[in-house]
């Protein structure tokens, strides 16, 4: 069985692939908005892990990924699985993505890095 770390980035090859007719085209070096959407099935753990491996995919390929949405979006009754959506963005975009509404489904995103950055500890001397 693949780990999820690998079907992601069978996803996202096979989304990114121009040999794919439906691909999609991105800049290298760009700011994207990633969506991870919960067909219904999967626990929030599973979500957060396929959420995880894509972010850290992504930015090993060089995009800045601006926004992150996890959540169910578009859903079927107990279907497992999971979806991923990619936008490019620029910063007018980002500026609507992040106004304010009033659709219940559509919540304001939480701003916070989710770079994967090695922390450093000092160790005491003894």
């Amino acid at each position: 069985m693949a780990t999820a770390h690998q079907i992601v980035n069978i996803m996202l090859d096979h989304m990114t692939n121009p040999s794919n007719a439906s691909h999609v085209k991105l800049r290298p070096n760009s700011s994207v908005v990633l969506v991870v959407n919960n067909l219904g099935g999967l626990s929030y753990l599973e979500l957060n892990i396929v959420a995880g491996s894509a972010v850290c995919s992504l930015e090993s390929r060089g995009f800045h990924i601006a926004r992150t949405y996890v959540g169910s979006f578009m859903t079927a009754l107990e279907m497992a699985g999971v979806s991923l959506t990619l936008l490019q963005v620029d910063e007018e975009l980002l500026i609507l993505l992040d106004s304010d509404t009033t659709a219940v489904a559509w919540s304001k995103p939480v701003r916070m890095s989710v770079t994967r950055q090695k922390r450093q500890r000092v160790v005491p001397q003894e």
